[in-house]
Parts: C-alpha cells; structure tokens; sequence
C-alpha cells in the first residue's frame, strides 16, 4: 500500500506494518506520528478527526487500507504562518476541536473564495 501524507509519500506492508482493521486516525497517529489529529469519540460524531483528502472524510471512520493511492493533509501539513491556522492558535475552543477547526476554516477560506463569511 502506498500513500501521500503531508506531501511525503509512504510505502508500507499490510499485516507487517499495520493491521488490515486499522483505521487511518490511528495509523495517522501511532505510525507516522501525527499527533495534531484527534481521535474523540470514535464515531465520526464529533469531526475531531477530519481530515483533508479529496473528499474530506472522518479518519476514525476510514480503514488505512482504504487511503491506499490517496493524498492526506493533516494540520501538521498545513503552513505554520498561514492567517487562519494563527487565528485558532490561541482560541478558547477544546484541544480536541482546535486542529480540525483549523484545518476546516483554511479548507472554506481557500478552497472556497466565495464561500460566504
């Protein structure tokens, strides 16, 4: 299997690098490291583990297998500087919602310009 994260492409064996029933908020995670996605209530419920492919789905409800082939954006693929991810930076919001909250805003201000605000 192979996949794009963050612009970085991985090469891995199912069975030998993770279990086929994997989902991919954990792989994400525990695998590669990527600790600003969250993993909340497990149900796709809450949007905590959202993530930015083309469509965006929820993580927690994806099977890693299933992003075979796929480009993923997490929020530590994001710019560090960009004016809507500093927005959120210092926000009241819950640790669990601040990343996805993020990514999402950027998601609406970018990919839709004439979305409206």
């Amino acid at each position: 299997m192979y996949l794009t994260v963050n612009g970085r492409q991985h090469r891995l064996e199912v069975g030998r690098d993770f279990p086929l029933t994997m989902t991919l908020a954990t792989f994400l995670r525990e695998k590669l490291g990527l600790t600003g996605l969250k993993i909340s209530c497990s149900e796709g419920a809450c949007g905590a583990a959202h993530y930015h492919g083309q469509p965006a789905v929820l993580s927690c409800m994806l099977l890693a297998v299933e992003a075979h082939g796929h480009e993923v954006l997490t929020i530590e693929g994001l710019p560090k500087d960009d004016p809507v991810i500093t927005a959120f930076a210092g926000s009241a919001s819950r640790a669990t919602a601040r990343p996805c909250s993020a990514a999402t805003a950027r998601r609406l201000c970018y990919d839709r310009p004439r979305a409206p605000r």
